[in-house]
């Protein structure tokens, strides 16, 4: 709901913005499931699902953890990084977001990227 927030704020600016959100559990999201998880924050986030392999890959590239949690019950959890990740229009790697960034500072980062 933070990133909702910080776009909201932005206002139209936020329309210059590319927002993935990637799935590392593709078992359990698939394009439906995240199409409807995604339906409750702001429009301008979009999922990204696929592959174990390719999830591994883009982990690997961005230096996300995760892991698979198994229960006891048969069920499993997902253990993993939980950060936003800035990049620039070619894709080059600007500065990390993380949920405990102070409003005014994380929209400042947003609107910055936006007007660049």
């Amino acid at each position: 709901m933070d990133l909702s927030n910080w776009l909201k704020a932005l206002g139209s600016s936020a329309d210059k913005l590319n927002i993935l959100f990637i799935s590392i559990d593709p078992q359990r999201d698939t394009p439906a499931q995240l199409r409807e998880f995604l339906s409750s924050f702001d429009p301008h986030i979009h999922g990204l699902t696929g592959t174990n392999e390719q999830i591994a890959a883009v982990a690997t590239e961005f230096r996300v953890y995760y892991k698979r949690v198994d229960e006891r019950d048969g069920s499993y959890t997902m253990d993993h990084t939980g950060a936003i990740y800035l990049m620039d229009k070619t894709g080059h790697f600007v500065a990390p977001l993380s949920f405990q960034t102070e409003d005014s500072v994380a929209i400042e980062r947003l609107r910055s990227l936006a007007t660049s």
